[in-house]
């Protein structure tokens, strides 16, 4: 059954993907970026090419999703964890997933205006064009980089993305702040670990946590990144570039953060960015 890492595109997906490929699958909780394999994301072309037969019609891709999904759950006693920025939508009758394919739901929600800032330096683009992105319910993720091949996953908006997968109950999944994973990672990353355990036998060691934060902390990510390059960045764009937390202050325009906060602003309430 899969658990998904789930985030709308530069929320910190990597990062907590990182930490559960040192903590469960390395030993000594060493870590390179190559061992990311362990946790892939869902959308690569080698899961569909069995059941989609034009990649530009996206009815037919979203018609696929269950039998992806069931046929990587033959093995239901396996726990499998995927990444995906995906929303969990409807379209046309098939959902993302339904709960006899999901266990659970790690979901890390960063503020939209971080976002911006971030998605300008990954995607080449200004500040508009990202914010944009954010608002434009037909979102859609699409790219090949270095052989990495992705089919198209509908994205979204920020809020809709966010309501999407906080629509889940209480038991089905647990919501990390990107912002306070960054101010007390041994804190949310335990949080993960807690909610994972509820599914499956699993060791919580504090030593064993310890380590696998520093294994993956920015720092070190930046470091694997230049050392060994990372499949998943954007041509000469370094992936992991600051990941600081409230970088919109300095360098966001005013009229577009009245903007972002006026659309989301029901949503940024609820999670205290508004008083940030």
């Amino acid at each position: 059954m899969i658990i998904w890492i789930a985030s709308y595109p530069k929320s910190g997906n990597t990062w907590v993907r990182s930490f559960l490929t040192s903590y469960i699958y390395t030993n000594e909780n060493s870590f390179d970026l190559s061992k990311l394999k362990y946790i892939q994301s869902f959308g690569q072309l080698k899961h569909y090419r069995n059941h989609v037969r034009n990649f530009d019609n996206f009815n037919e891709i979203s018609n696929s999703w269950m039998k992806i999904q069931k046929k990587i759950n033959e093995d239901n006693k396996k726990i499998k964890f995927f990444k995906t920025h995906n929303g969990l939508y409807k379209i046309g009758d098939s959902f993302f997933t339904n709960k006899k394919n999901t266990l659970g739901v790690i979901y890390i929600v960063r503020d939209p205006r971080d976002i911006v800032i971030s998605a300008s330096h990954h995607f080449n683009q200004d500040h508009n064009l990202s914010t944009k992105m954010l608002f434009n319910n037909q979102n859609y993720e699409s790219f090949t980089e270095n052989g990495f091949e992705y089919v198209r996953s509908i994205v979204g908006s920020w809020d809709n993305h966010y309501n999407s997968w906080n629509s889940l109950k209480e038991k089905e999944k647990i919501i990390i702040k990107y912002e306070e994973l960054h101010k007390d990672p041994k804190k949310e990353f335990k949080k993960i670990l807690n909610f994972i355990s509820q599914f499956t036998p699993f060791e919580i060691n504090d030593n064993k946590i310890k380590k696998s934060i520093e294994s993956t902390n920015f720092s070190n990510l930046q470091n694997l990144e230049k050392k060994e390059g990372f499949v998943e960045q954007n041509k000469k764009r370094t992936f992991f570039r600051s990941g600081r937390v409230g970088e919109w202050r300095e360098k966001l325009d005013k009229k577009l953060v009245e903007k972002i906060e006026e659309k989301f602003f029901k949503e940024m309430k609820y999670l205290g960015y508004l008083n940030y």
